[in-house]
This record gives C-alpha cells, sequence and structure tokens, in this order.
C-alpha cells in the first residue's frame, strides 16, 4: 500500500469510526466531533503534505490495580495511530509468536488465562506439580528505546511490501 493510497478521506474516516468506539464521551473525542469532517479534512492534508505532528500528550494517574502514570494520545493522534494500524498490523500480526495476546483481535486477555489454565492444567497431569511466574515489568514501555524500535518497524515495512506498509516511511 502506498502513500496515496492509504492516505485517503474513506481511510481516515474508518480509522475515525474505530478510535471512537468506547471513547464516546471524551472530552477530546467530543471535541473533535463537532467539526468531525473540517477535522478529518484537515488531517487528510497534513498527512499527504508531511506537516502532521503529533500532539502533546495528555498525563494522569491511576491508582488501581497499582499507580502508575498514563500518557493518553490526543484523540486527532489517535485516529492516525487507527489509520497506521489498519495498513500495518496484517504484517506484523503474522510475524507474532502465537501466545502473544495483547491488542490482538481476537486475543487479549481472558485467551491468554484461558490458555495458561490449560497450560498449568497439563503440567500438573504430566509431573504432579509445577511453578509458574506472574510478574510485571516497572516502567516497561517507558524503557523502550523509541529509535530502535522506529529503525525496526521501519526495516519491517521496507522488508514486506505486500504486506500493506510499502511506502510508509516512520518519522
Amino acid at each position: 500500500m502506498t502513500e496515496e493510497s492509504l492516505f485517503t478521506l474513506q481511510n481516515l474516516y474508518h480509522a475515525y469510526c474505530a478510535c471512537r468506539e468506547g471513547k464516546r464521551k471524551t472530552h477530546n473525542m467530543l471535541a473533535f466531533e463537532m467539526d468531525r469532517e473540517r477535522n478529518l479534512v484537515a488531517l487528510l492534508h497534513e498527512l499527504r503534505s508531511r506537516t502532521y505532528r503529533i500532539s502533546r500528550h495528555i498525563c494522569f494517574v491511576i491508582k488501581k490495580p497499582s499507580p502508575r502514570e498514563i500518557f493518553a494520545a490526543d484523540f486527532r493522534d489517535r485516529v492516525v495511530h487507527h489509520l497506521l494500524y489498519r495498513a500495518i498490523s496484517p504484517s506484523i500480526d503474522a510475524r507474532l509468536l502465537p501466545h502473544s495476546y495483547a491488542n490482538r483481535p481476537g486475543k487479549g486477555t481472558h485467551a491468554a488465562v484461558h490458555t495458561l489454565e490449560g497450560h498449568i492444567r497439563a503440567v500438573k497431569r504430566a509431573t504432579g506439580g509445577g511453578y509458574y511466574l506472574k510478574l510485571d515489568i516497572q516502567s516497561f514501555f517507558r524503557s523502550i528505546n523509541r529509535h530502535i524500535l522506529y529503525t525496526l518497524v521501519e526495516r519491517h515495512i521496507a522488508e514486506d511490501p505486500g504486506g500493506g506498509g510499502a511506502g510508509i516511511r516512520v518519522a
């Protein structure tokens, strides 16, 4: 997929519709929707002319289940995330391990727990016992080197011209 075929009003509208699911009452979503057509056309122009810039994130702290900082993207940036996700996810998803469950269609927390329970039962039957480890790596996503991540994504897109991301440059 080239930039010309990716950056269309139809694709942007589909990304907008996917993005607003579950976000119907947020301030950013409502502000964007007040002038939806103009905002989508302006965003399309920025993407095509390569003048699009990521907005400031909103930072807040949640306390449950444990205290952590959340950095939420502005709604218009989330629309762009959905647009790019739709283009490159099939190719990236095909390269992921089958037991990677986060943010994947048809997977998720419940599927991961169900699979884990099956593995625990199988180990108990085979050995009479067994162990497993539950952990959370503190500040994992904040510790990722974004330059390395962008390089890996850009390389993957360049190597997979049929995967939807050909012609897209990661900036």
